[in-house]
């Protein structure tokens, strides 16, 4: 099996083989290595030196503050929108457990069977 690659190779077929016998692909690589690179150390560089999104976040404090302050801000949004919410389940428990509803249902019906008696004594 390994004879069989190594003779693949020498014959320039398979990407290795390709690699070793196509000079032309083989400097294309290269070409395409070291441009690759230095788009990267381009990049490297900006961030750096604080230019472009990314650098502004690694370099600018003030911008790193705001972006804290956001963050610390939904934070506290989110905290006091659970506080909230805890206390609107409080009062639908004291509500429902003061039976103000069905009360309030009670009420209304006295209210009308009065209203139908003044309605009968007018009449």
């Amino acid at each position: 099996m390994f004879n069989d690659l190594a003779v693949r190779i020498k014959q320039g077929r398979g990407t290795a083989g390709m690699l070793l016998r196509d000079d032309a692909l083989a400097e294309r690589l290269r070409q395409t290595v070291n441009t690759t690179s230095s788009d990267i150390q381009e990049i490297v560089a900006d961030m750096k030196a604080g230019r472009g999104p990314t650098g502004m976040l690694l370099r600018d404090e003030a911008l790193a503050g705001q972006i804290r302050d956001t963050v610390k801000n939904a934070r506290q949004a989110t905290a006091d929108l659970g506080h909230a919410s805890r206390q609107v389940d409080s009062l639908v428990t004291d509500l429902n457990a003061r039976r103000l509803a069905a009360k309030a249902g009670d009420l209304m019906d006295s209210l009308n069977n009065s209203v139908r008696q003044v309605n009968d004594i007018i009449a």
